[in-house]
């Protein structure tokens, strides 16, 4: 991140990092399980936010100062809420792991996931099951997911068939 501070343009220098930097990260987060990527979200996390003070010439001790927190905060809101878009990697762990796995198996030829989920097939119940299973992660990011209001497959009531095709 070091070589990027030296661009002069602010809003060359944010669409970089917003283009490039702060979407780099996603990859790992998209294909690691949760327990092995938060570590990795919160690093990134942090050097970027750390990175953009320091381009702000924010003081040393930023985060001792609540306006400079605040500020920070702001930058890490969406456009439409008056940030910079900045999102943190951190908040999208479960989500974008759980969205890659399910792209993963449907392309694999499932057409529900329906089979993956039961907790004894996914090793969940199993001690010596591998923990870090990607079908494992998979139902935790499933199961947080659910805590925060998504709802499970199970829970939505089944479409009904379409009607047959009228005769002409």
């Amino acid at each position: 991140l070091g070589p990027i501070n030296t661009v002069t343009d602010g809003r060359l220098y944010t669409q970089i990092i917003l283009l490039c930097v702060n979407l780099r990260p996603l990859y790992y987060i998209r294909n690691l399980p949760p327990w092995l990527s938060i570590p990795f979200a919160n690093a990134c996390d942090t050097a970027i936010i750390n990175a953009v003070a320091r381009y702000l010439c924010f003081p040393d001790d930023w985060r001792d100062h609540p306006h400079y927190s605040r500020a920070a905060f702001q930058l890490r809101l969406g456009i439409k809420q008056g940030g910079a878009g900045l999102t943190p990697g951190i908040m999208c762990i479960h989500s974008s792991f759980f969205a890659s796995t399910s792209a993963s198996l449907l392309s694999c030829g499932q057409t529900s996931l329906r089979d993956h989920i039961d907790r004894n097939l996914l090793g969940v119940n199993d001690p010596s099951s591998s923990r870090h299973s990607i079908l494992r992660g998979f139902h935790l990011c499933r199961e947080t997911l659910a805590t925060h209001g998504a709802r499970k497959e199970e829970d939505v009531a089944p479409h009904a068939p379409p009607p047959p095709p009228q005769p002409p």
